[in-house]
């Protein structure tokens, strides 16, 4: 223990660079990296950054999946991802396969070269359900990433001799991999693509399974998919971020639909999750820190201010009241019919 340093993580959801904003630079000359300009000293203090990397970095428009919304990532998104001293990507989400196989073996090998990691994704099942362990500042970090399948979260599972994403095990078997891995390195972290679009609450199911994993050793687990916010969880020690929402992650326009914009019923904010490790995991309280802002008109991220960030991180605290009430499978019952009605309006009025 005493050859280790105090090391701090970041934890973001999704990370699309292209789309709109990819657009908006092309056509005046930016460097596509322009967006994180305001953010570039954030990640520069990070020691390692995981994040959820939605799109391969080629887009073969030939091999594309016969799906509406077909995301990838342009290359220069590895200039951000090299910002902190170290990187993890999870390529396990419902995105990584839509420009075919050969688009993720491209993107893993890319990543490779600009020596980012990147886990949850292969050419078998097992190879995208294997475990990497970062070695940084005398910690070992093993790290998992794994994608369900649900409403509107339909990825491309590896299987024997077809390339895809890591398939969320079953419960028996994922916890019980989370305590082999535990038993090797210091901090685990599980990387998770589930839950539904949309909504600002995790399904009763996620909480039982989340706190399963930390019974078993998970230190943190990040959350992604749903295209917003959900409640930062702090349970025996641990830290469960439901969702993350976004990192990055403009509009977009439909194929063959002319200049249409996509009305997606999410927020324009931003988040990161900020944990300091001091030599003496579990983290306290105060070492879990949150930074978030919006996309401004011109599609770069702002960072709240002071008394903004005050307001996000009180609405932060709200989202996760409900979660220690007791009552959370009647609450989540109330929410999902409630949530289910606003968003078909919101359909509907497109």
């Amino acid at each position: 223990m005493g050859g280790k340093k105090t090391i701090r993580l970041g934890f973001a959801g999704d990370l699309m660079l292209g789309g709109e904003a990819l657009a908006y630079a092309q056509e005046r000359g930016l460097n596509p990296t322009y967006p994180f300009k305001a953010f570039v000293a954030t990640l520069r203090s990070l020691d390692l950054l995981f994040v959820n990397l939605e799109g391969p970095l080629f887009a073969n428009q030939a091999a594309a999946l016969p799906k509406p919304f077909i995301l990838s990532n342009h290359r220069s998104v590895v200039k951000i991802l090299r910002l902190p001293k170290k990187c993890v990507c999870s390529l396990a989400n419902n995105h990584s396969l839509d420009y075919g196989p050969d688009a993720l073996t491209n993107t893993q090998r890319f990543l490779d070269k600009h020596c980012i990691w990147h886990v949850g994704a292969g050419h078998s099942a097992a190879e995208a359900g294997r475990e990497i362990i970062v070695h940084h500042a005398g910690w070992r970090i093993g790290c998992f990433a794994f994608t369900a399948r649900g409403p509107s979260l339909l990825p491309v599972f590896a299987r024997d001799g077809q390339p895809g994403c890591a398939s969320m095990p079953k419960r028996s078997v994922l916890l019980e991999r989370v305590r082999r891995l535990k038993a090797r390195v210091d901090l685990v972290i599980v990387m998770l693509h589930w839950g539904r679009e949309f909504y600002e609450y995790p399904s009763p199911s996620q909480i039982r399974l989340a706190h399963g994993l930390v019974d078993a050793g998970a230190d943190l687990i990040a959350g992604h998919h749903p295209h917003v916010i959900q409640p930062v969880e702090q349970y025996n020690g641990a830290v469960i971020a439901y969702s993350l929402g976004h990192l990055f992650m403009p509009p977009f326009r439909l194929p063959n639909q002319g200049p249409r914009y996509y009305p997606r019923p999410a927020s324009k904010e931003f988040m990161m999750l900020r944990v300091e490790v001091p030599n003496g995991f579990p983290a306290a309280p105060g070492l879990v820190d949150t930074i978030a802002g919006a996309l401004d008109s011109c599609f770069r991220l702002r960072p709240y201010n002071r008394i903004g960030l005050q307001t996000f991180r009180s609405r932060l605290d709200d989202l996760a009241c409900p979660l220690g009430n007791g009552r959370y499978t009647r609450f989540w019952r109330h929410y999902r019919t409630w949530r289910q009605r606003q968003l078909q309006a919101l359909k509907e009025n497109r």
